[in-house]
């Protein structure tokens, strides 16, 4: 996959929340979700604590793509932003 932001080849692989001792100790469990916040303020949670999730990394820029299924199951019209 091409890069939304850059336009490099993106590196495919899968994101994973995972907690520290550390932050156990100091937060609890109760950080350990990815929220998407609308600029409208809706908070949606997109990525559970011990959730596996395919995506994709830039390694030039840094842009992060994360898939809510594999990528045999997305439109390529839906991949590309």
């Amino acid at each position: 996959m091409k890069c939304p932001d850059c336009g490099a080849e993106m590196s495919i692989g899968y994101y994973k929340l995972n907690s520290t001792w550390l932050g156990l100790l100091i937060h609890g469990a109760s950080g350990d979700d990815l929220y998407f916040t609308t600029k409208d303020g809706h908070k949606q949670a997109v990525l559970r604590r011990y959730d596996e999730h395919e995506g994709y990394y830039c390694k030039v820029c840094g842009a992060k793509v994360i898939l809510d299924r594999p990528p045999s199951q997305l439109s390529h019209s839906k991949i590309a932003l």
